[in-house]
This record gives C-alpha cells, structure tokens and sequence, in this order.
C-alpha cells in the first residue's frame, strides 16, 4: 500500500528500464517520493531534531521514482543512488542498535558446522558476535567507517571496507564458506554486481544466508508503507521469485526462503494502538472499526514513536484483546524479514 503522502503516478513508461532480477523490460512506474518527504516523515517518525538531520538532503538526489516489475514483483528506484556514508552516520543515531534478529536462529537451524563466514553490511557487529557465540569463525565489514571505528572497541574482527573495493578485499581472504546480508541487500546500488563478485571469489560449496524487508509485512499491506522502506535508504523490494532470478542471473541457487512469523509484530501494533489512541484522546475502536471496513489502519497508529508511552493495566488489558484482534486479521501477513539461502551453482 503506498505511503497517502506521496505522489502517486500512474501507467506505464515500457522499455525505459528493465528488472535487474528477471531482465525483464515490463516495468511500471508507481510512485515518486521527494528526498526532503523522507526526511521530514523521519524526523517525525524517529523524534530527532531538523538540524540533526535536514542537511542531508544536499547531498542526495531531489526525487526518487519507483518502478515494479510486473514479472517477478521486484521494485526498483531511479536513480540507484543510496544513502551517502554521511547519511547513515545521521540516520543510525536515531535507531536502536540491531540485537538478535529473527533470521540469526533461522541460520542456526541450517548450519550446524563450523566454518568461515563473512557478514557484509556488519553494523553494529551484533550477528558477528552471535556467529561467534557459535564457534564460527566470524568476520564483518561495513562500509561506514564511523559506525566500524565506534564498534571496534568492543568487537576487533570488524573491517571497514567501501563496496567498491570488495573484489579485491575478497581476493585476499581464504577458504570463506558462507557470505552473510542481513537486511542489507535492499541498499546496495548494484546487487548484481555483488552477487556476482561473491560467486567469481568463492569457494566450491559456498552459500549466501541473507533477509531483506517481507513483501507480506504486516505494517506495509495494512498501513502506511514504513518511510525507512522508501529510498535513500531502501532502493529495492524484493520477493522471493525476484531472489530466484537475481540468483540464477549471478550463479547462485536459490534453495530455501523462509518468513518471518508475524505473531510478534502483532503484540508491538496492538501496544501502539493503544498509546496512540490514549496520547490523542482517540477512540482505539474507531481503529478496529477502520480496519474492519477499509482493511487499514491510520499510518501515525503503527509509528515507532508510541514505543516508550507508558500503559497502565487497563491498557494492557486492551493492548492483550487487540492482539488477538490482529491475529484473526493478520493470518497472510508476514513479520518484518524474508529469510533466503543460496548455493553456488
């Protein structure tokens, strides 16, 4: 569902670009978003102040148009042109630190050996640590150097190294057997050219585990679509046919997706719903009643700035009924991540 505050572009511009999944040139532009909406909906979602992060605009493109694939369902923007080192200097001071991901316990299920791996896009270092807990031989690079230098301190087996340098960065390190992305590849410029630089530099037998944002989301189908899932920060959407394609396309084998359960996601909304409704002096029934009978809930109920409202009992009490509530509505959504494994062809 597109975000209500964005322009809205109808048909289509045929042969003007094609699917960097399938190739294919059936293509449809449906949105434009403007670089300072992002900013101003950031600033209102994340409760950061203008100056901290307004200046950013100058550095990035004015507008971004996104197209869908009408093949495999991937959406793509126009330019590829991601947020900047600067950009996510800013925008990670504003978002809590990544923790233990959903995905992490879907990668233990499905290697039980000891190995070499590479984690590309590390962050904060939290999965280089986990795989670590794990008696894997873990290390991470990120392209932010501000962000490696700060996590340095507490964790030495991260690197920083600029995408563009990784080919050659790859050719010195031996006997990696798997290459990790955890919510990283929607922000790469050229996915391709990742993918294809990890199958020329990786050993026989090498796997990809990486997640990116769910098609099935429950907050993007029956909401606001969230603004961090907009470019800068997220150039591409994926589905998992579209990873099929980019797969075969680069040499890799697409052996296992895998969603993100939505359970948990319902219990953060139904805590929302209440400490929006109780902050406005709204009716949370006049939201159920919304979501019965036009299938969505408002954009700002959702938002991540209800989080630390404090609830009394009563609003407990409410936020467990709106849980189940949610639950009976939710059963084709997903949780936020798409879990995939590759395998080099």
């Amino acid at each position: 569902m597109a975000n209500k505050n964005l322009k809205i572009i109808k048909g289509n511009k045929e042969n003007e670009m094609k699917c960097i999944a399938c190739e294919s040139r059936n293509i449809k532009l449906i949105e434009r978003i403007d670089t300072e909406l992002f900013i101003n909906k950031f600033i209102d979602e994340r409760k950061c102040d203008l100056k901290s992060i307004k200046h950013i605009k100058k550095i990035l493109p004015c507008h971004y148009e996104i197209y869908q694939c009408n093949c495999c369902g991937l959406t793509i923007s126009k330019p590829m042109k991601g947020g900047t080192a600067e950009f996510y200097d800013i925008v990670y001071k504003f978002m809590p630190r990544t923790g233990i991901r959903w995905e992490f316990g879907e990668f233990k299920k499905d290697n039980a050996d000891k190995c070499r791996l590479l984690d590309i896009g590390c962050g904060d270092g939290s999965f280089v640590m986990y795989a670590n807990s794990l008696g894997i031989e873990a290390i991470g690079i990120d392209f932010n150097s501000t962000r490696i230098e700060i996590e340095k301190t507490i964790n030495d087996k991260l690197r920083n190294i600029d995408l563009k340098n990784l080919s050659d960065y790859l050719a010195k390190l031996k006997n990696i057997d798997i290459y990790t992305m955890w919510h990283v590849f929607e922000h790469l410029e050229d996915p391709v050219l990742i993918m294809k630089c990890l199958q020329e530099r990786s050993k026989e037998g090498a796997k990809i585990f990486l997640s990116v944002p769910s098609d099935k989301f429950y907050m993007s189908n029956k909401s606001e679509m969230p603004i961090l899932n907009y470019p800068p920060h997220h150039l591409t959407r994926w589905t998992p046919l579209a990873l099929e394609k980019i797969g075969k396309r680069c040499g890799w084998n697409l052996v296992k997706t895998k969603y993100e359960p939505v359970n948990g996601a319902l219990k953060t909304y139904a805590r929302r719903m209440v400490t929006y409704t109780v902050r406005n002096k709204g009716g949370v029934f006049e939201e159920i009643k919304r979501l019965k009978t036009q299938g969505k809930i408002s954009g700002s109920v959702l938002s991540p700035k209800n989080d630390d409202y404090p609830v009394n009992m009563l609003g407990k009490i409410i936020s467990r009924f709106l849980y189940y509530l949610l639950l009976l509505d939710g059963k084709k959504y997903t949780g936020m991540s798409l879990y995939a494994e590759f395998r080099k062809i």
